[in-house]
């Protein structure tokens, strides 16, 4: 069972499946959102609008994906520090 809770609301729910997201970003600053689904892969362009909220677009399947190492060890790294 997941508790969530609102301002003023509390939803009680069951957890289906688990989905696991990367944030990424490029040289321009946009941000997207990759996300991992029973073995398909999705991307979602992240955009902030009211009062720092994201939204989020669909923007096509993802057939396939190339990390460098040197730069994917940079990135663990950076993922790591609390940027709140």
């Amino acid at each position: 069972m997941v508790m969530v809770y609102t301002p003023g609301k509390k939803f009680e729910c069951v957890e289906l499946k688990q989905v696991q997201f990367k944030l990424l970003i490029d040289e321009n600053g946009q941000q997207y959102l990759l996300m991992y689904d029973l073995g398909q892969q999705y991307l979602y362009g992240v955009q902030h609008k009211k009062r720092d909220r994201p939204d989020f677009s669909y923007i096509d399947e993802v057939i396939h994906i190339e990390e460098e190492p040197q730069r994917k060890s940079i990135f663990q790294n950076l993922s790591r520090i609390n940027l709140s």
